[in-house]
């Protein structure tokens, strides 16, 4: 009865509901005002249509990497190490994923930008807990036990982080002017199977069988930073010069969905070092999501000398004399990818064992990823 529930139990969260996908804002540029009229059709088209384009030729593209580097992350959080457990284990750890897929230029009438990265970086902080099956019923550790069940292992983990600005303060540069936070939510189960059970003889080698894993998680990470503060930017178009004082806002979001596979095997030196190997394979699903805005007042002018003034101002300093803002300009870029794809990969890695203790450092490598994950948990 109790294999039984564990195992609706594991059912019901793989076929849950998978995705939320949240409504993105439409992309919108505008410049209003005595400026923008001024600045004459084509001026302002250019100054109307480059964020656009710079979102249509990079940004959603960036997005694209971004998922793929959380499908991995999120795929390979779990701290699994070699794959077989004695009785119970628990610890956490934290991954940390790289996506890269060359580069592209990106050319809008004047402006021409060569090899624009087209990366992605995403993290996973997780905490795990381990257990054999046979132990768990009843039926001896392991290394004891000769049920069927003692070729199972189920893995668990989950985490629910957040780091806000004023918990890095401290780190940060004093330029860095932003309000907000960063946010990451898992959880995730995995059942690996002993195919060869683990030798448990031998004092300088020992063989550790082999074991297929196939799980299940969701990572959520959303993050959101303001500056209010209507910071000054300068910029030039054709003969005009520019001063732009306007509030920024950043908001970031992804949820991801994956199932991995995949067989690992090792061996055991003096008790001590095990070194393991493997392959497989993770499906991904899930959407990223970012939306980049500023808006405030804009001047322009012929006279940089007068534009420079005016810039060099916070709003507090403006004198109450001087000319009011002669327009105002926004960007509002919205981008969402929505994805679903699959990678092989493969794994290599050791764990450090000092009685109950393991440290364990693994990667993995696929076409354009590589991952890496650092953790510690206690093995009974």
């Amino acid at each position: 009865m109790k294999i039984r529930f564990l195992f609706v139990l594991i059912l019901a969260l793989i076929t849950s509901p998978l995705f939320s996908w949240p409504d993105v804002p439409i992309s919108n540029v505008s410049c209003t005002g005595q400026v923008c009229d001024a600045l004459g059709a084509d001026y302002k088209a250019q100054l109307t249509e480059l964020p656009y384009q710079f979102q249509i030729q990079y940004l959603e593209k960036t997005l694209k990497s971004m998922s793929y580097a959380n499908g991995t992350s999120n795929g390979f959080s779990g701290v699994t190490g070699m794959g077989t457990i004695n009785k119970f284990q628990v610890g956490g750890g934290l991954n940390a994923s790289l996506y890269k897929d060359g580069t592209v230029d990106f050319k809008y009438r004047d402006v021409n930008v060569k090899k624009l990265p087209l990366a992605g970086f995403s993290t996973a902080p997780a905490l795990m807990a381990g257990v054999n099956l046979g132990w768990l019923f009843g039926q001896g550790s392991r290394d004891e036990g000769s049920s069927f069940l003692n070729r199972f292992n189920l893995y668990v983990k989950g985490s629910s982080l957040k780091i806000t600005s004023a918990d890095v303060k401290g780190i940060m540069p004093k330029t860095f002017e932003y309000n907000g936070y960063f946010s990451f939510t898992q959880m995730g189960v995995m059942l690996r199977f002993d195919i060869i059970k683990p030798s448990t003889e031998g004092l300088v080698f020992r063989f550790q069988g082999l074991n297929v894993g196939l799980g299940y998680s969701r990572l959520n990470i959303a993050g959101q930073f303001d500056n209010d503060k209507r910071s000054n930017s300068t910029f030039k178009i054709g003969d005009y010069q520019g001063s732009w004082v306007a509030d920024s806002h950043f908001l970031y979001g992804s949820q991801m969905n994956s199932i991995p596979l995949d067989f690992r095997t090792g061996f055991l030196l003096m008790r001590t070092l095990t070194i393991f190997i493997g392959a497989g394979a993770n499906r991904s699903e899930g959407y990223t999501r970012m939306e980049i805005s500023r808006a405030g007042s804009l001047k322009m002018s012929m006279d940089p000398l007068a534009v420079y003034n005016y810039s060099s101002l916070t709003p507090s300093m403006v004198p109450s004399n001087l000319p009011s803002p002669e327009g105002y300009f926004s960007v509002a870029l919205a981008s969402k990818d929505v994805s679903k794809f699959t990678h092989s990969f493969l794994i290599a890695g050791f764990e450090i064992d000092i009685w109950k203790l393991k440290l364990l450092m693994e990667g993995l490598v696929s076409e354009h990823a590589t991952s890496a994950s650092l953790g510690l948990k206690l093995d009974f």
